[in-house]
């Protein structure tokens, strides 16, 4: 089965997503600091808020695992190079194959881990101030290894469709 247009309308989707995800980080991120420095609730939209951004990046993982083993980029680019060692060696084989998966990988688990302080039994305070606190470190990884357009040699567009 031909798997390039799926392939391609999933990276068209990826690269709309990331801008649906940066905003509802955030907007999370200034929503929490702000909470917590004011002595807010942590209310049931915070919990809402905060489960579409956990779904979004969920949804993101799944369409980057998908592109990863059935694109060029990923397990196929490793085999064409003769194993994960070439790869390793070649800058844009390594973002591809390893730290960009990886990276998003990380942030989807501080964006899921920051969520889950929302369902603790702290101080709402606590539940601000932790969410906070790993969401803004999700939002510095995701900073590091999203493909920017100006990265030589991985840029992706800034919009899906562009070139």
């Amino acid at each position: 089965m031909d798997m390039t247009p799926w392939y391609t309308g999933s990276v068209h989707l990826h690269n709309g997503l990331r801008w649906l995800l940066l905003v509802l980080l955030v907007y999370g991120i200034f929503r929490h600091i702000m909470a917590w420095q004011q002595k807010k609730y942590y209310d049931i939209h915070d919990l809402k808020r905060n489960t579409w951004l956990m779904s979004t990046a969920h949804f993101m993982l799944v369409l980057g695992l998908f592109q990863w083993v059935v694109g060029p980029w990923g397990l196929k680019n490793i085999q064409n190079l003769g194993g994960m060692g070439a790869a390793m060696k070649d800058s844009v084989a390594r973002f591809w194959a390893v730290e960009h998966l990886t990276g998003m990988f990380i942030a989807i688990i501080l964006i899921t881990i920051g969520r889950g302080f929302g369902k603790k039994g702290i101080s709402d305070q606590m539940k601000h101030k932790k969410t906070f606190t790993f969401f803004i470190l999700a939002l510095l990884v995701i900073i590091a290894v999203m493909p920017w357009p100006f990265r030589t040699g991985i840029g992706r567009p800034w919009f899906p469709g562009m070139h």
